[in-house]
């Protein structure tokens, strides 16, 4: 009962498996978020290629919640968490940022610079 869509701007980049696999494990954990916590009737993930990064961004139009309570720890904590996408985005030098209020929905959003060397594939 969750509509959902890709919307995919900009050309293809290509991180290397490593990289692949961390960013689908973050998207799949907020996804899941969505899933367990929102009850929203919709989620976007969006995904495109800045000149400088790659930003990924989960948007939802659920309950929403308190980003400043949720940093505090004030939401019980289970599986691979916000913290845990947190701190593997910023060991590839990138983040997640989180842009909710309580009846407004979510926007999580991904950023990984693409000049951090190694990351992505040469094609």
């Amino acid at each position: 009962g969750l509509e959902t869509r890709l919307i995919d701007r900009g050309p293809e980049v290509h991180p290397d498996e490593d990289v692949r696999a961390m960013l689908f494990r973050n998207v799949r954990e907020l996804l899941a978020n969505v899933v367990k916590h929102a009850r929203a009737s919709r989620v976007t993930v969006h995904l495109e290629h800045l000149p400088n990064c790659l930003k990924i961004a989960v948007e939802d139009d659920g309950v929403g919640f308190d980003c400043h309570l949720a940093s505090l720890g004030a939401r019980p904590k289970s599986g691979f968490g916000l913290l845990s996408i947190q701190e593997r985005m910023a060991d590839l030098g990138g983040a997640l940022e989180m842009a909710s209020e309580p009846g407004s929905g979510c926007t999580a959003t991904l950023t990984l610079p693409l000049v951090v060397a190694g990351l992505f594939e040469k094609k």
